[in-house]
Parts: structure tokens; sequence; C-alpha cells
């Protein structure tokens, strides 16, 4: 696997000629709990997803864990762990009962899946404001080698009122700025690129999308899958980056698995 090959580069945020970086493959994918836009549950087509893009980490939205029927009751997160063979990371947004005796209560958030191990994480629940539903964001700190600084890897998905995701947004990049060494902030925003809340992270970090397309080419449609699978929406899922990390790229995988498609960048972290 090319993910994780160690070169030497000269890195445009900091790391000097001398400077070993990492090539990372990093993904964020809004799995819709496994069902596809065919209606249909299925979480392997999603794991089969993850690997065909051949990802180091991944930061998933909408997973349910023990959640109800619409998922069979299933772990989703261990499932795509053990699928996958990667360390995994869950972090729920909500917290439901289910009656059952085995898994009293059901969860619904986001999880990282990283090939790399993940040496502590943190989960924080944002409050709601003016909507039904808490939000939360997921933080994994992976270790990438005998690094200074483990990757800061953050993983969310903001709500569906524009007051609620500045406010949430502002929480984020707030905590941002507490972490040392490099950042990777992945996730769902339910708003297109000119957005408020897209903007306030614009403004500290790297939008990998907007940063690898031409000038004058509309970077505002990328990612989102609809009803057909394959027609293309305006865009709400992106990954930033600190501006210390370097980008090479990003891909679009089209897939019936989701109503999102996953989104991949090619990147080099300093270690």
């Amino acid at each position: 696997m090319d993910g994780g090959q160690k070169i030497r580069i000269m890195s445009r945020g900091g790391c000097n000629d001398d400077g070993v970086v990492k090539r990372l493959r990093v993904m964020t994918y809004n799995i819709h709990h496994g069902e596809g836009v065919d209606g249909v549950f299925d979480l392997a087509r999603i794991a089969e997803a993850i690997r065909k893009a051949r990802v180091d980490i991944a930061g998933l939205q909408e997973v349910d864990r023990w959640f109800g029927p619409r998922s069979r009751w299933v772990d989703g997160v261990g499932f795509l762990g053990e699928r996958l063979e990667m360390y995994v990371l869950f972090g729920p947004a909500l917290k439901i009962p289910t009656l059952r005796p085995r898994h009293p209560w059901g969860y619904f958030g986001n999880a990282i899946l990283s090939r790399y191990p993940i040496l502590q994480g943190r989960n924080v629940v944002m409050k709601r404001i003016g909507t039904r539903e808490n939000r939360a964001f997921l933080h994994a700190a992976v270790a990438l080698g005998e690094a200074t600084h483990p990757l800061n890897f953050i993983v969310t998905h903001l709500g569906l009122s524009g007051r609620e995701r500045e406010v949430h947004v502002r929480n984020i990049l707030n905590y941002l700025r507490d972490l040392s060494g490099p950042k990777i902030l992945v996730g769902d925003w339910n708003e297109g690129p000119d957005s408020p809340a897209v903007m306030a992270v614009r403004q500290e970090m790297v939008d990998v999308v907007a940063s690898c397309t031409e000038p004058g080419v509309r970077h505002d449609e990328v990612g989102h899958g609809g009803v057909d699978g394959y027609h293309i929406k305006p865009r709400v899922d992106y990954i930033f980056t600190s501006p210390d990390i370097r980008i090479e790229g990003f891909e679009v995988l089209p897939s019936p698995a989701s109503d999102h498609f996953p989104v991949i960048a090619t990147v080099y972290c300093c270690i």
C-alpha cells in the first residue's frame, strides 16, 4: 500500500530539506448509517468503498451503534473496524434507550478509522441550538511514528441551522488552537463553500478541494451524491488541513453505498 510511505520532500508548511514526512490518504465520508441510495442497508458496501480508496485514516459521519432497526441493531463502527482491520474510535452525538437487554442504549455519531495506532481520543458533544439534535466532534491523536507530536485528526457533522453551525465551528476552532502538531479536520458541514461556517475555518486552515482547483474552476459541487447515487449536489463534505501539511491532491469516489460520496485527500505530514 502506498499510503503512509516515507519520502523526503520540501513541504510548503515548514519541513526543511532534511525533514522526513509521511504520505497519507485521508477520507471524509457520511455513511448514512450504512443505507445506500437504493434504500438497502449494507455496511459491507461501505467497507468496500473505504477499502477501494486505500485510505490511512477516515472520518465517518452518521454512524450507528446498536441504534435501531434501520441498521439492524449492529455496532457499525465495530463492524467496519473488524472488516477493514483498522483501529477505531467512536464519538456519539445522540444516545437513546433501546429497551434491549444486551445493549440497552443506542448511539449515533462520528467515527475514526485508522491504520495507525490511536494514542488517545476525545469526544466533545455540542448542545443543540434551535434544532432537535446535539452535535459532536471527535478528536484522535494518531501516532505516525517517532514524531514529536501526533497527528490531530478531527471529524464532525454540523447541524441544519446556520446560526448553530457558526457557534459550533467557533467551538471547534477554539479547541484546535490549543493543540500542538499537524491537524486535519474533516466532516459534513451541511452548507456550501462560501457560507459563514466554512469561511470561518478557511481563515485558519486550508480547504483541500479549493486549494487543488484551478483558478476560475468551480469547486462548490464536489463530493455530494444525489438520489441516483451519481447526481452532483452542492459541496457539503470537507477536508481541511493546518498550513504545515502539504497537499498533493484529492479524489471523489462515486458510490451508491451512501447518499454522500467519499472524499479523499493525499497529504504529506512532517514527523
